[in-house]
């Protein structure tokens, strides 16, 4: 699969992986689907308050930085989606199983982004994500 720009589910770098017991010692690297998504929602809703406030024009800057990030992770999900078009519940493990929540999450981020900005910013353009779910999906109701 492809070079993954996700972000872990959470992290505790004092924490050993997998440990339980102690609910503020756990360590889960892995790439969460639907934290991702929701992490892609939230950056997207604070990008569009901006963009729509009247100090739009003294935050380029930080616009370009939420487009970007949101992007990554956009692109993070796209190089990890399987030929079904429904993500893993863990973006890159297979094992985790299929996970329609995150799927739809991300599905509605990227039409959200299409339809807020026009023309479609870079990061949005590049990874085409919602053609490779129309692609994918076809036939499915």
């Amino acid at each position: 699969m492809g070079t993954v720009t996700l972000n872990h589910h959470c992290t505790d770098p004092t924490g050993p992986q997998g440990t339980g017991g102690d609910a503020f010692n756990f360590n889960d690297t892995g790439y969460w689907s639907t934290g991702n998504g929701w992490a892609a929602a939230g950056m997207l809703r604070v990008l569009g308050t901006i963009k729509n406030s009247p100090y739009s024009k003294h935050f380029g800057n930080e616009q370009g930085d939420l487009e970007d990030w949101i992007g990554d992770i956009h692109n993070g999900m796209k190089g990890n989606l399987p030929s079904s078009g429904i993500s893993y519940n863990y973006a890159n493990d297979s094992s985790t199983g299929s996970d329609a929540a995150s799927t739809a999450l991300f599905a509605a981020t990227v039409y959200r982004a299409v339809t807020l900005y026009e023309p479609v910013p870079g990061p949005f353009r590049r990874h085409q994500f919602s053609e490779t779910l129309a692609t994918k999906n076809r036939g499915v109701t």
